[in-house]
């Protein structure tokens, strides 16, 4: 005998489903269909959605009869032709049961069309064409799902998409690490660490490569929320290799660099694109011995007509842990004009406060990196104010 059974939903919405069971010869199992008729309204009553607002339709329900509706194919036309063009699909199938492959194959394009919440993906599979469309699972069976999905299960499809990813075509990638706050107690990941949502919360790390120029991820891994972008590299490339993904070329912002994350790099033979913390040693060197060279007309770089460009870079072939490596060296002139001029108009503005404030001034750790304030055990108590040689007296 049918029955109703009620969801309730977090945004205070109760949901009223039609719920059957019946016999599935084909996986020799009982099963239960569940057909959402509408919400619950704020005197009791089932206010039926649009599929079931028409007398006859509920009467044809009631009778098992077929009863006509209509699906939204929109976004799953787009969608579809994005799951084709990247190969998705047939790597997900690979890697995970046929059921569970239809429900995260729509979960996946309920997420890429906008729905917000997860508990909201199931009423979407109701409504629009997808894999899981004919028997959408409830929030409920979608939580199951995925908590019984295993790691060894998410290990191999990521090892499967990695590799298809290298075969169909050969791109450089971008590693990077954002951080996810959470108040979650339970999670083993959830630690306290740099937040760079500046919120005072425990995070996860999460690490994801990214195609640069398709823009398709490629892979992510979990990490706990203290531990640094340097120690999460070497990790990385180890899989990589397992993966067997062959050679990657990897684009990396500063956070990364540490002398043994370059060294790995190099042993494993990765290519990468890395900026250089200024306070290197040997890019100081480097900075150093370019300086009059790199502003030539042999090494600007073309901008766009009508805009303001004053950026060289230059190419200086070395060698780091006995391999060869290409370091650019970049110069802004223009910034470097902005920096100066900045510099100077605080120069000005901490002189003018000295002048008006004579007794009560107080030097900050910026300015005195420019000058300094003397003051002499005389009557008149003199107070001298030097900069870049300048020197004004009061």
């Amino acid at each position: 005998m049918p029955s109703l059974s009620y969801h309730a939903k977090p945004n205070g919405t109760t949901y009223v489903y039609r719920q059957e069971s019946y016999w599935d010869k084909s996986k020799k199992q009982a099963r239960n269909k569940q057909v959402c008729i509408g919400k619950l309204g704020p005197t009791g009553e089932v206010v039926y959605n649009k599929r079931f607002s028409r007398p006859e339709a509920r009467q044809a329900l009631e009778h098992g009869e077929s009863v006509a509706e209509s699906v939204l194919i929109g976004q799953s036309l787009v969608l579809k032709t994005a799951t084709d063009l990247t190969g998705i699909e047939r790597v997900v199938r690979r890697c995970f049961e046929p059921a569970t492959a239809d429900v995260l194959l729509s979960l996946a394009w309920a997420v890429a069309a906008g729905v917000g919440q997860m508990y909201l993906a199931s009423v979407w599979m109701e409504q629009n064409e997808c894999a899981a469309h004919r028997d959408a699972p409830t929030s409920q069976d979608i939580s199951r799902l995925l908590a019984q999905v295993s790691q060894s299960e998410v290990d191999t499809f990521l090892a499967a998409w990695a590799a298809h990813r290298a075969k169909i075509t050969r791109e450089q990638y971008c590693y990077d690490i954002t951080s996810v706050s959470s108040h979650n107690t339970s999670n083993p990941f959830v630690e306290w660490g740099h937040n760079r949502d500046r919120e005072n919360l425990t995070q996860v790390n999460m690490a994801l490569l990214t195609g640069v120029t398709s823009r398709i991820p490629t892979y992510y891994e979990l990490h706990p929320g203290s531990m640094s972008d340097t120690t999460t590299l070497k990790g990385f490339i180890q899989r990589m290799d397992k993966y067997q993904v062959g050679r990657i070329r990897t684009l990396l912002d500063r956070g990364f660099y540490s002398a043994s994350n370059i060294k790995a790099m190099l042993d494993a033979g990765v290519g990468f694109y890395i900026p250089v913390p200024a306070n290197i040693a040997w890019a100081k060197d480097l900075i150093d011995a370019s300086r009059d060279a790199v502003e030539m007309p042999e090494h600007i770089i073309a901008g766009e007509e009508g805009r303001r460009q004053a950026l060289y870079a230059m190419t200086v072939l070395g060698t780091m842990e006995g391999k060869r490596v290409w370091r650019h060296v970049y110069y802004d002139a223009a910034r470097r004009c902005e920096h100066i001029e900045s510099l100077f108009a605080s120069l000005q503005a901490w002189e003018s406060e000295l002048m008006m404030r004579l007794g009560t001034y107080r030097q900050t750790s910026f300015s005195g990196r420019y000058g300094k304030i003397v003051s002499t055990p005389t009557k008149a108590q003199r107070t001298i104010f030097l900069a870049f040689g300048i020197q004004t007296v009061s």
